[in-house]
C-alpha cells in the first residue's frame, strides 16, 4: 500500500511546491485590498 501511494504523494507534493508562489502571491494581493474593502473593520495607523 505504502508503494501505491508513495508516488501519488509524492507528485501532489511537487505540484503544491510548483504552486505555492502564485498562491502567496494572490494572499498577498488579498491582504493589501482588505484596509479598502473593510476599512470599517480594518484601520491603518500609518
Amino acid at each position: 500500500m505504502l508503494f501505491e501511494l508513495a508516488p501519488l504523494v509524492w507528485r501532489q507534493l511537487v505540484a503544491l511546491v510548483r504552486e505555492a508562489p502564485a498562491m502567496i502571491e494572490a494572499g498577498r494581493k488579498v491582504l493589501v485590498t482588505l484596509p479598502e474593502e473593510y476599512p470599517v473593520f480594518l484601520r491603518s495607523n500609518r
